[in-house]
């Protein structure tokens, strides 16, 4: 298996940096299972984490993510949207 390090840092502050030879489960092994969940397409990113710089992550910060040689990206954290509908039996305004 090939050995890649792999680094994820909160706006700017590294709080994972590792080989990916340390992992649980290899790269090919966890492709393998997530695929008999759902269906990965061309582009997908399977984040995984480790107890080490395990933290809380607010709106608004910016997650830096990276293995090297493979992918860098980035992205902030946001509020979740509600759903585009409301279920009947869910809607708070609902009065029976």
């Amino acid at each position: 298996n090939a050995e890649y390090m792999g680094a994820l840092s909160v706006d700017g502050v590294v709080r994972q940096k590792e080989s990916t030879k340390l992992m649980l489960f290899d790269i090919p092994h966890l492709i393998s299972y997530i695929s008999t969940i759902f269906t990965l397409n061309p582009g997908d990113c399977i984040l995984t984490g480790t107890p080490e710089g395990v933290g809380k992550v607010v709106e608004g910060q910016t997650i830096t993510a990276s293995i090297t040689g493979l992918v860098d990206m980035s992205f902030k954290i946001a509020q979740r949207k509600p759903p585009p509908f409301v279920l009947p039996h869910l809607d708070p305004a609902r009065v029976d």
